[in-house]
């Protein structure tokens, strides 16, 4: 965290930080406690162009990080929309049209994406939604357009439970390789570094 953080700020944080470490000592199946603190230490020295999917306990961790910055977050279901605003969050509602473990043909983004979703040079991408268990429509369009965002703006993404198997399936297949991989079976984080800057060759 840089100096310049704001002192004012660090209980929120804490106290967040806390019942999340609380929660997954109690579920073993959400997010590691080392890995909130991985993303927010990078988002927070940054305090850019940070895109979330998915509101939940953890959206005031993420809007502590990037507290100077601009953050949007995508969300599908519409009490987590609710949630994600409560908590003081810039929620999109978007729709998925993916089945979980079918692959689609042809893949496509979300909908009821913001235009500013598409054009913003996201610093940090974080994917931790859809539903990826049960009925839920999975994760294959989040991690396509975290790609795809990645590939026109070289954004570091973040992708959760890399541990299950159709999350790493995607994440092969859209992201390649990932530059770390955190965690074990239970819960496992992967990230693909920020590309480095390409000069421009002239043209618009």
């Amino acid at each position: 965290m840089t100096e310049q953080y704001p002192i004012d700020r660090l209980k929120d944080v804490f106290e967040v930080y806390a019942h999340l470490s609380k929660r997954f000592e109690r579920l073993k199946t959400q997010m590691r406690p080392e890995h909130y603190a991985r993303i927010f230490l990078d988002v927070a020295k940054a305090n850019g162009f940070f895109l979330v999917f998915g509101c939940g306990e953890d959206t005031p961790l993420w809007l502590n990080a990037n507290y100077d910055g601009y953050t949007r977050l995508l969300e599908d279901l519409p009490e987590y929309v609710r949630l994600g605003k409560a908590k003081g969050g810039y929620v999109y509602q978007v729709k998925y049209a993916s089945v979980n473990k079918v692959w689609m043909e042809p893949v496509a983004f979300p909908t009821w994406l913001g235009e500013d979703c598409l054009t913003t040079p996201w610093d940090y991408i974080l994917v931790d939604a859809p539903r990826g268990y049960g009925d839920g429509p999975g994760r294959e369009q989040s991690i396509y357009l975290a790609s795809e965002l990645r590939k026109k703006h070289g954004s570091q993404v973040y992708v959760h439970d890399t541990n299950r198997e159709w999350e790493k399936m995607c994440c092969d297949k859209y992201l390649g390789s990932a530059d770390e991989v955190l965690g074990d079976s239970k819960s496992q984080l992967s990230i693909w570094r920020k590309l480095p800057s390409r000069p421009s060759d002239g043209t618009t």
